[in-house]
This record gives C-alpha cells, sequence and structure tokens, in this order.
C-alpha cells in the first residue's frame, strides 16, 4: 500500500511538473511524509528532480539571464549547506512544522497575488532568496518557489523567466546532490531501489503533464495545484503535531 501511495504521489507530483515547469516537491512532500521519513522523501525528490528537470532540458540557453545566475546562485550554495546540516543533525518535528507553515504561505501568497504587472524586486533580495531557497531545498526539497517569486520580480520577459529559472532549479539539483553525498545523505541503501522503482512514475507524469498542459486552462491548473498544496500543508502540520 505504501508503494502504491508513493507511485500516484510520485505521478501526479511530476504531472504537475510537467504542466507548469516546476513544483513537484511542493505537491509530493507534504503526502510524501506522512508515510515516509523526511530524511529519505528529501533525497528522493531531489535525485527525481534532478532526472525530471535534465530531461525537460532548458532548450532557451540564449534566454537565460547570467547577471542573475551570477547573484544567486553563490547565496544559494549556503543556504544549501546550511539545509543540509539542518537536515541531517535537527530533530524532524520543528522542520515537519516549518516545512507544513511555509507551504500553507506559499499557497496563501500565490492566491492572494495578482496576475498585473507586480513591482521589481531589488538585487539585493537575491541574498535573502539564495539563502532562504537554498535551505528550503536542501531540509524540504521545496526551494523553488522562493527563487520564483525572486526572479518573477526582477525578470519581464517570460521566456527569458522560463529560461532562467529553469537553470536556477537545475544548479539547485546538482548543489544538493553534491552536499547531500558528502554528508551521507544519499548513503541510505533502499534510496537507489526506490529511484529506480519509482521513475517510471516520475517520466510518466512528465509526458502526462506536458500533454495536458495545451488542453487545460491555466487558471484551473493554477487553483488546482495551490488547493492541493493548501491541503497537503495542513496534513504536515497535524502530522508534526502528532509525533
Amino acid at each position: 500500500m505504501s508503494f502504491l501511495l508513493t507511485a500516484l504521489t510520485i505521478t501526479g507530483a511530476y504531472t504537475v511538473f510537467g504542466m507548469t515547469g516546476f513544483g513537484a516537491a511542493m505537491v509530493a512532500m507534504p503526502a510524501l511524509v506522512q508515510f515516509k521519513p523526511l530524511a529519505h522523501a528529501v533525497p528522493l525528490m531531489l535525485l527525481l528532480d534532478l532526472a525530471a528537470t535534465l530531461m525537460v532540458g532548458s532548450r532557451s540557453w540564449r534566454n537565460v539571464v547570467f547577471p542573475e545566475l551570477l547573484s544567486l546562485v553563490p547565496c544559494m550554495v549556503v543556504g544549501v549547506i546550511l539545509g543540509a546540516a539542518a537536515l541531517s543533525y535537527m530533530d524532524t518535528k520543528p522542520l515537519l512544522l516549518c516545512l507544513g507553515v511555509f507551504v500553507i504561505c506559499n499557497a496563501v501568497w500565490s492566491l492572494r497575488s495578482t496576475d498585473g504587472q507586480t513591482n521589481q524586486a531589488s538585487a539585493g533580495w537575491s541574498i535573502p532568496s539564495g539563502v532562504i531557497g537554498g535551505i528550503f531545498g536542501s531540509a524540504f526539497g521545496t526551494g523553488g518557489p522562493i527563487y520564483t517569486i525572486y526572479l518573477v520580480r526582477r525578470i519581464t520577459d517570460m521566456a527569458s523567466f522560463r529560461a532562467t529559472i529553469a537553470v536556477v532549479i537545475l544548479i539547485s539539483a546538482l548543489l544538493r546532490t553534491a552536499v547531500f553525498g558528502a554528508t551521507g545523505l544519499l548513503s541510505d541503501s533502499t534510496l537507489l531501489l526506490s529511484i529506480l522503482s519509482l521513475s517510471p512514475f516520475c517520466i510518466a507524469g512528465v509526458f502526462a503533464g506536458s500533454a495536458l498542459r495545451r488542453r487545460v486552462a491555466p487558471h484551473r491548473i493554477r487553483k488546482l495545484v495551490l488547493s492541493l498544496l493548501f491541503v497537503g500543508g495542513s496534513a504536515v502540520i497535524v502530522r508534526a503535531l502528532h509525533s
């Protein structure tokens, strides 16, 4: 039953990824931590994210805004290291509470945000965005929304934004893979088996999401994802309080 629930979660999460280009971990993590240890769920999503990102790829390197990468990535490195340390040495109860609160806050923030023009963020916000995104990326596998919130207020051209956020997520996954490997978080003997058994569901989800993207109205996708995030975040908080 546990494997079936995990497979369904992975398929659904990467269907969302196929439709939106990011967000798999935000959808999957609240469900995965209901029946998997956080220290197993995070590396699992990391490696699946890496595979999915490489599979989808970024075919528009010429659209990447490299100055944004140069300001964001060094701060991301600091955050990734801090997040890996937290995942290795901290009690999981406060981590789960932080995850639940973060997911709910992100969902509420997104629901309240408008589709109109937003004010441009100062380049100085790359420091907290990189560090906090790196921490949440390492500790929870969910740093993407932090980078997105920052970059969408820095890059107005959507082609450049999509290309840049894709590279940021790829770099984040590579950094976390290196740090997790150095700290032993990838040494779980069951992790490789989980990756091999769940990869087909990840791939199926990506292809399904890519097909649905052209058939489902964007505002319906957005509402569905945010609803799932809110419910999932609430479930994580309940689990943490009763653990």
